[in-house]
């Protein structure tokens, strides 16, 4: 049976107040005058420890299942014989042509012994280059099975290409050209590219040259470039006037100065050519981007057969709405109405184009001058 316990009566007092000697209800102390007896302390033991089997194998997850590469193509790398997954080694061709056709037109282009220069064409060539393989290289690696993806960066030969497409790649032309010279221990002693001036061209064309006859014709030849590089400043401002016949005339133009300056070029002294070697470069790609500008601008003029055209595709209801190539309906309605008319037709059906277009095209020929009369 439970025994109660009593607060004590007086209020004011607590268990501390009391006499230490008195027992509290409740409570049992021990005796002082008998001794106290504690039971015997056993040591701790460590927990045992399970054996560890010898020899175990760690447990290991499923291998891989092994790359089929019975539809790979044998191919001929650096390091030999090795078999690549279907269009790799298409890409790679194409980078290893870029690669040496680059070699090529620097050995081509050196000034002076261990002087080389990459002009600057075939640097901006050989830079579009870089981009298009690049990307290609990129979408044809997203497309290809995982296990082949895996074949590419583990095979030695094979990622070792792997590597200097996505890394050489990125680098300038004259670096991998100073590359490729050291592979095959060709001895050079600078080399640059597109604007960059070869430190010997610089100091001929502060110092000049000693000899008078060479003097000359680093003059003549720079009187030339100047002056030709103003003929296309006129030429650019008034591209937009020019009709067919003084296009293709313009056209002729520039490919016989361009012929010209080759020529000229060609039988200078060589320390000569240093001295002009960048204006030179840079007229010709001038004249280059000229010739596409006529060019393009031609394709926007209308011609005698565009008319005719037109009316065939109106009379003849089984006629198609063509958008592609220089004699398409879409190219001839942009030539002869502009984009803006091209661009509106193009979303319209079958019925409500050709009302349009015939419509646009009664405006257009009451416009125009009759033979004979002047207006």
């Amino acid at each position: 049976m439970d025994v109660p316990i009593n607060p004590p009566s007086d209020p004011s007092t607590t268990a501390d107040d009391s006499d230490p000697s008195s027992p509290i209800s409740g409570q049992l102390l021990p005796d002082p005058s008998k001794p106290v007896i504690r039971p015997p302390q056993v040591p701790k033991l460590p927990l045992p420890v399970p054996p560890v089997p010898e020899d175990q194998p760690n447990p290991q997850s499923p291998s891989a299942p092994p790359v089929d590469t019975s539809k790979y193509e044998k191919v001929k790398l650096k390091g030999g014989v090795v078999s690549t997954p279907p269009g790799w080694y298409d890409i790679y061709r194409k980078f290893e042509f870029q690669l040496k056709d680059l070699v090529f037109v620097a050995q081509q282009n050196q000034k002076l012994p261990g002087i080389y220069h990459i002009p600057l064409r075939q640097y901006n060539d050989f830079k579009m280059s870089q981009t298009v393989i690049l990307n290609e290289y990129s979408k044809y690696f997203d497309s290809i099975k995982p296990q082949d993806r895996k074949y590419i960066l583990s095979e030695p030969m094979v990622k070792a290409v792997d590597t200097a497409m996505k890394n050489d790649f990125k680098k300038e032309p004259k670096d991998l050209v100073a590359q490729l010279f050291k592979e095959q221990n060709i001895p050079y002693k600078q080399i640059t590219q597109g604007n960059e001036v070869p430190d010997i061209e610089t100091a001929v064309q502060q110092q000049g040259l000693k000899d008078d006859e060479k003097q000359k014709q680093l003059e003549t030849f720079e009187k030339l470039i100047s002056t030709e590089t103003n003929a296309l400043v006129r030429l650019n401002s008034k591209i937009e006037t020019l009709n067919a016949e003084q296009i293709n005339n313009n056209l002729k133009e520039l490919s016989d100065t361009e012929d010209e300056i080759i020529f000229k070029y060609s039988k200078l002294d060589p320390i000569v050519k240093l001295g002009v070697e960048n204006g030179k470069e840079k007229l010709l790609v001038r004249i280059s981007d000229m010739k596409i500008k006529l060019d393009q601008r031609l394709q926007r003029l209308p011609n005698p057969n565009d008319i005719p055209t037109l009316k065939k595709y109106l009379e003849n209801i089984n006629t198609y709405y063509t958008i592609q190539g220089q004699d398409s309906i879409a190219s001839i309605i942009m030539r002869l109405f502009g984009t803006n008319f091209a661009s509106s037709v193009q979303s319209k059906n079958a019925p409500e184009k050709r009302k349009l277009i015939a419509k646009k095209l009664k405006e257009y020929e009451d416009k125009q001058p009759v033979a004979g009369v002047q207006i």
